[in-house]
């Protein structure tokens, strides 16, 4: 999510009364889990972290 205005000046501007905290641009994905337990003992964070190899290891925290 790239923001043109960061989101604090945005809510400053436009609801004066609300405070956010600074956030800088990040990104978001979603991944869909089959529901039937085709992941065997696995959680659906650790099967979704095992198809990804050489991700950070700070990521899915």
């Amino acid at each position: 999510m790239r923001f043109r205005t960061p989101p604090k000046e945005a809510v400053e501007a436009l609801a004066p009364e609300v405070t956010l905290p600074d956030m800088r641009d990040y990104v978001r994905w979603a991944t869909i889990v089959p529901p039937n337990g085709s992941l065997g003992t696995a959680t659906p964070q650790e099967a979704v972290l095992s198809r990804m190899p050489g991700r950070h290891p700070t990521c899915g925290r």
